[in-house]
């Protein structure tokens, strides 16, 4: 967090966002454009949402090589942070975090906020948790189909196609999480989202590699996430790529 919490103070200096991107334009060259989705990601090394709750520092993120931007779409500031989306660079590409938490409704977790964030995000990826955000889900998460096939029947609404994803919690066990796996092959869910090296190899040795699979840890894991057969790389904290761009 404190490459965040740096970034998110300098950005109140003069004339430092055109500083930052004058600086990390010279290592595009070291970017390797990945296409996924059928959507370009600068690199495929992207971040994940918590980093940047409001939006404010989106930019900064990005021209450190970042493929996508993760953004938490359930901090109820929604209208704000498209704002900050609109007014961001085009190469900026967004990933729009939505949780969907037993106990609420489904208009409160995630339809209001899928419908109004559709335009202005690049992908979509959804996280079934239980109570709180923090707390991993082990109920039965059937319970969250209706919710899902609701979103997706949803999109067919919108004139442009948004991919959406599904995270896979770390409490299932294989069976309940190839149960998962097979409802996303079935309803129209573009790729999973999973943590861990050994998770993508069996994930992607589950699917055949028909689903591409996002892997979630450490930048200093990147090379390992995509050699298991990740399409992209989620790093759960920012950090500088340099060195890490040009091992992968």
């Amino acid at each position: 967090m404190f490459l965040s919490d740096l970034l998110l103070v300098s950005s109140h200096l003069p004339g430092f966002k055109s500083w930052h991107r004058f600086f990390h334009s010279g290592k595009e060259s070291q970017s390797k454009v990945t296409e996924v989705f059928d959507l370009k990601f600068r690199s495929p090394i992207c971040l994940a949402d918590g980093h940047d709750k409001n939006g404010r520092i989106l930019d900064a993120l990005s021209d450190l090589g970042y493929g996508y931007i993760g953004v938490d779409c359930s901090n109820g500031r929604i209208h704000q942070l498209i704002s900050r989306i609109t007014s961001s660079s085009p190469d900026t590409v967004a990933a729009a975090n939505l949780r969907l938490v037993s106990g609420t409704t489904e208009d409160e977790s995630i339809v209001r906020p899928f419908s109004l964030m559709y335009d202005f995000a690049s992908l979509f990826i959804l996280h079934i948790t239980d109570s709180s955000p923090e707390k991993p889900f082990s109920g039965d998460f059937t319970d969250f189909y209706p919710v899902i096939d609701e979103l997706l029947n949803l999109r067919l609404c919108f004139e442009a196609y948004r991919p959406v994803l599904l995270s896979i919690p770390n409490s299932l066990d294989s069976r309940e999480r190839h149960s998962l796996i097979d409802y996303s092959r079935l309803n129209g869910i573009d790729g999973l989202v999973c943590e861990g090296v050994d998770a993508v190899k069996a994930d992607v040795a589950y699917t055949s590699g028909r689903l591409p699979i996002i892997g979630r840890g450490r930048v200093q894991e990147a090379k390992q996430l995509l050699d298991a057969g990740a399409s992209l790389v989620e790093c759960t904290a920012p950090s500088f790529l340099g060195k890490y761009l040009k091992q992968i």
